[in-house]
């Protein structure tokens, strides 16, 4: 995929921006049973913090939207 960057440099974010998934809803996930926890984001942005919180991108694809061009990421996070 030749428009999506696969490495990134993360930014360091402030602690209070990973407080519910720290705090909530990973030990929810874990509470339940849960094993992993995966989503998906078609915002860099978006991208960007989970990776800096701990998740792994599993797939990256691009397409095309009203002659836009997006990404979408796949994520997981093994509890």
């Amino acid at each position: 995929m030749k428009g999506l960057p696969r490495r990134l440099e993360l930014p360091t974010l402030p602690a209070e921006d990973s407080k519910f998934l720290r705090e909530y809803l990973i030990p929810f996930v874990k509470r339940n049973g849960g094993k992993t926890l995966s989503l998906f984001t078609n915002s860099e942005i978006n991208r960007v913090f989970y990776l800096r919180n701990g998740f792994e991108e599993f797939d990256a694809t691009e397409f095309t939207h009203n002659g836009k061009t997006l990404g979408s990421w796949s994520l997981i996070y093994r509890i």
